[in-house]
């Protein structure tokens, strides 16, 4: 008897349109924000999984105070710059849709 296998996506895969990263997907974002951190910590803040109209894996901003109390949900400065680490399942495809923003996530 043949079983059948379904598929579930994550929320995580579901808001980010891409895949859950592994381990070391993980290592090379704390890696690369660690290193950036040591280098520019007095020009630039460095963070993960922003919520912009993309989720990219880095950002990096001017150094601003930041609330704790009225932090916004998404952020609405666009970063100076931004990373994505590939993920084993994505295809260069994507991450060129992805940052000329043209399957919308």
């Amino acid at each position: 008897m043949a079983t059948a296998t379904v598929s579930v996506s994550s929320t995580y895969e579901l808001e980010r349109n891409k895949p859950m990263p592994n381990r070391i997907h993980g290592l090379i974002q704390a890696r690369l924000i660690f290193l950036f951190y040591l280098a520019y910590q007095n020009k630039y803040q460095f963070v993960s999984e922003t919520s912009l109209d993309i989720t990219p894996d880095i950002c990096m901003f001017p150094i601003k105070q930041l609330s704790l109390k009225n932090a916004a949900a998404r952020e609405t400065e666009a970063p100076i710059t931004t990373i994505e680490i590939q993920s084993p399942l994505q295809s260069i495809d994507e991450l060129i849709n992805k940052a000329w923003n043209l399957d919308g996530g």
